[in-house]
Formats: structure tokens, sequence, C-alpha cells
């Protein structure tokens, strides 16, 4: 059986960090060059963690020949961990055979949508409850889909008296998700805290423009604000019921914007890149190892 020439090992936080950590040291007992990826919601992760933890986590991020993280936000959050080894940016992509020309026409109203999830809070789910009420209060129209509702968020949204203006749907399998993502027209990313968030990636690739949040790697993701997404601060629901407005009445920019979130998807996230990402970080951890 040949010994492996280099290993990579996927790591995301908590749990599923310490499984990796066993694998970084296996790697080192069989002194062969390693390559570590992190992703995940690893500032809570680290930030949550003990003395003794996060003494451990620093010992972990030391070992691999070169350390693999999503975005430059990630970069520069465990530069003070103590490697002295290097750090390449390998972001989240989508296959670029997801690009789809649009075939359905927006609609107006538009058609937004948010993912919920476990964490509705940390989603930006409440807030997007305030900004609503600020919508219909204004008079403004909006086609709103919740997606991955949890029972309590649910209920919570039937008591206010806020259901009517919603469309509110279950977990989804992630090929139902993606055909919601094609009859989307906004996607709303407007979390609290963020990694890498795959979703805002496919909605880009499906055509969507969005409303985001400057919280770790998204601000990297959609570039400047106005080109293919709105940024606003985490949290204000008047500002987020403006965007939503002015995209309602502007269906051109609209449009402007959906063409540009494609067409940075395709320059900047696709297999493509990350291939070419790959083969230098190999090439580089056989020379770390020397």
């Amino acid at each position: 059986m040949r010994r492996p020439t280099v290993i990579q090992v996927q790591a995301s936080d908590f749990q599923a960090f310490w499984e990796a950590a066993l694998y970084v040291l296996m790697g080192k007992i069989l002194r062969r060059p390693t390559v570590l990826r992190i992703g995940g919601h690893f500032n809570r992760f680290w930030e949550s963690s003990g003395a003794r933890a996060r003494a451990a986590i620093q010992w972990t991020l030391r070992q691999p020949a070169v350390l693999v993280v999503q975005s430059e936000y990630w970069k520069n959050y465990v530069a003070g961990f103590g490697r002295t080894g290097p750090t390449i940016i390998l972001n989240n992509f989508v296959p670029e055979i997801l690009v789809e020309k649009r075939t359905l026409p927006v609609l107006s109203p538009p058609r937004f949508l948010l993912y919920c999830g476990e964490t509705p809070r940390l989603k930006g789910a409440y807030v997007l409850l305030d900004a609503l009420r600020e919508l219909v209060a204004r008079g403004v129209k909006v086609d709103v889909t919740l997606m991955a509702v949890t029972i309590s968020l649910r209920d919570e949204i039937v008591k206010a008296g806020l259901d009517r203006h919603f469309t509110m749907l279950d977990f989804l399998s992630h090929d139902e998700a993606l055909a919601t993502l094609r009859r989307t027209d906004v996607l709303l990313q407007i979390s609290l805290s963020e990694g890498f968030p795959n979703i805002l990636l496919e909605a880009m690739a499906l055509g969507c423009a969005a409303i985001v949040t400057p919280v770790g790697a998204i601000p990297e993701i959609v570039g400047p604000d106005g080109e293919c997404a709105f940024i606003i601060p985490a949290g204000h629901a008047s500002v987020l019921a403006d965007r939503m407005t002015r995209l309602a009445s502007d269906p051109g920019l609209l449009a402007r914007m959906a063409a540009a979130a494609q067409a940075r998807v395709v320059e900047c996230f696709t297999e493509r890149t990350a291939t070419r990402v790959l083969d230098h970080t190999y090439q580089l951890a056989r020379h770390e190892q020397g």
C-alpha cells in the first residue's frame, strides 16, 4: 500500500474540528505533508472555547504544511494564532453548470427569499419581520418567502398576524431549495454572523440579486455595494425595508444587479478557479515539507 503524498483534511467547527485534529496528528506521525482546510462558524467555535481548548486549536492550526481558509476575512482572523507556514485562500464554489440563463421573468412585485434554518434570529428572520411591518405601513407590495421555517418561528409569525404576508416553507432537499431559488428574484442574506454561505453563491449563479449584511466572507462574495447586492448594516430593519422598496420599484436595477451577480460567480466562484488554487496548494505543501 502506497503512503499518501499529501494528506488533505477538511475541518469545520466544534466536534468536527476535533475529529479533523486527529487526522492532522496522524499526518504528523506519518511525516506526510498535510493540508488543513477550515470552514463553518470557526469564530463562534473559537470564542466559545476555554483556555485549554484554545491552546489545542492553536497547536492544530500550526501543524499543517499549508492551512486553507475560505476567504480573506478568515485569513485575517487566524493570523494571530501563531502559524509560521503559508495560509491559502480557497473560496467555496459552485459548479459552472449551475449558472443558468433566467427563464422566468421578474414579476411585480419581485420575489424575495430568506433562509431561516435552526437559528432564525441569527439569520435575520426577526429583522425581516420588522421590515415587513414597515413595508405594510408604507403600502409597498412585496412577495416574501421564508425557507426552512421552524415550528416555533411559524407560530410567532401567525401570532403576530403576519402570516398572510409570507409564504412559509419547511426544510427542503437541496434540489428543492435550488428549484425555489430559480423562482426567486432577490436573496436576503441578512445574517448577524456567517462563514461563507453557499446559498448566496447558488442564488447568484441562478440569477438572483441580493441584500446582504457585511459579516464573515459576504463582502468578498458580492463585491462593492450596489453592484450585485445591496450591503446593509446587520439588524437594521428600516434600511432593509428601504432596499427592498428600491428593488421592488425599479425592475431595471434589479435585472442589472442579477446579471452582475451571475457574472461575478463565473469570474470568481466556480470549479475552474478552485482547481487552480488546489493544484498550487498541493505543490506548496510538498515543498514546505521538504
